[in-house]
């Protein structure tokens, strides 16, 4: 599912202000499955890029 880049930004920036790692990733709230969404590959507004490997 795609989300907007916008919106990963906005919870990376929530993700700083509540103090988490910046190693979390942002993870936005699936609407289908009731799960949290991991991005694939991001690079964040601190410049850490996000790599989902399963």
């Amino acid at each position: 599912m795609w989300v907007p880049r916008f919106i990963v930004e906005e919870l990376e920036q929530d993700n700083i202000f509540d103090g988490l790692d910046p190693s979390t990733p942002p993870q936005p709230d699936c609407q289908v499955c009731d799960g949290a969404m991991t991005p694939k590959s991001y690079i964040g507004v601190r410049g850490i890029k996000y790599e989902y490997n399963k």
